[in-house]
């Protein structure tokens, strides 16, 4: 076996372990919207529908739920109250998860018809498997294959920079220590969560993206960046985000290739961040922030460019927005356990801010 592949190994053991503390040490629903992932590819594995609004309406949630959020303590420590009547076990057809779930997460319900669920009609079989095990159980099994979608997405790093730098594994160890040692990524993707299949599509889109740009064209290598493009964004239309990011990568490349004058390049960049900026935003508010496609048939209203660009609200929008994706990205997910003061991390945003 080449080196390569041994300190491969070694980091594919690292991450297998650290995930299996991830899902050790977080208590079963409190990961972000795992119990809403969980129903809807109950829902489809179990119970032998689609998870729709009027399903919703008229399935009980499973009758071990309610049980396992008190047995740790779910109420207590995402902060939120429990419903204030309490479930009556002779009337099933009234606890229903609609009811029960929002109180518990800021997360939406998983509604078909927004979007192709492809990563729940994925593990829909898993459910249907394993549906007479306890719930818990069964919660545990799904987070595993998290884990191993995870630790395919790592050894796309390696390969990814491998590929772009195939002289120095500097570069490949430093990415695949990143995506190892981030927390918010270990910690999501080790749940019940459509973001983990979506983080592995993304990863095999750059990876077939690389090899088109440093090995040049081929049919196998077009075929295997479309398709992961197109099932990221059909999992989870917030993968939207490759495409501008593609456009950058494409430009830079040809800039490389052709040898772009300098100010040539920096000017088709602006262009893409500012079409980027005002596209999302437009994007978000007729996609019902971005997480079903299917809006776009209905929306019919003018849009004001200057309420939604440029007004008051607007910026303190864009401030919030940077300020939540720092935090999001390093502690409110992956170090959520940690009691951190509010005032400490909005310093360390800062700080961050500035060096940037």
């Amino acid at each position: 076996m080449s080196h390569n592949f041994k300190f491969l190994a070694l980091l594919v053991s690292l991450t297998l372990v650290r995930g299996l503390i991830y899902i050790a040490i977080f208590p079963p629903w409190l990961a972000p919207d795992e119990p809403a992932h969980f129903e809807a590819i109950r829902l489809m594995g179990q119970e032998g529908v689609w998870p729709t609004q009027a399903i919703y309406l008229t399935t009980p949630m499973h009758p071990d739920m309610h049980t396992s959020f008190q047995s740790f303590q779910i109420w207590q420590l995402s902060g939120y109250a429990p419903p204030q009547d309490a479930l009556n076990p002779h009337e099933p057809v009234n606890n229903l998860f609609i009811y029960y779930y929002p109180p518990t997460s800021t997360g939406s319900l998983i509604i078909a018809g927004n979007y192709p669920l492809v990563y729940h009609v994925l593990m829909a079989p898993l459910s249907t498997l394993v549906k007479n095990l306890p719930l818990v159980q069964q919660l545990y099994l799904m987070r595993l294959v998290s884990l191993l979608f995870t630790t395919l997405t790592v050894i796309l790093g390696w390969f990814f920079a491998q590929t772009i730098f195939p002289g120095n594994k500097v570069y490949a160890f430093g990415l695949t220590i990143f995506l190892i040692f981030l927390p918010m990524n270990l910690h999501v993707n080790t749940s019940v969560n459509s973001d983990v299949f979506v983080v592995f599509l993304v990863s095999l889109y750059f990876f077939g993206l690389a090899k088109l740009f440093c090995e040049g064209v081929s049919l196998s290598k077009i075929a295997l960046t479309a398709v992961a493009l197109g099932l990221a964004i059909m999992t989870k239309p917030t993968a939207l985000f490759i495409i501008p990011t593609t456009f950058v990568a494409l430009i830079v490349y040809l800039a490389r290739r052709f040898y772009w004058k300098p100010l040539l390049l920096t000017g088709l960049l602006v262009i893409i961040v500012v079409l980027t900026f005002s596209g999302s935003i437009v994007l978000f508010q007729v996609t019902e922030g971005g997480r079903a496609i299917s809006t776009l048939q209905s929306f019919s209203q003018p849009l004001n460019l200057q309420k939604n660009y440029f007004g008051p609200s607007s910026w303190a929008i864009y401030l919030h927005t940077i300020r939540w994706g720092f935090l999001s990205f390093w502690g409110l997910f992956g170090w959520a356990n940690i009691p951190i003061l509010r005032t400490g991390m909005r310093a360390v945003w800062l700080i961050c801010l500035v060096i940037g």
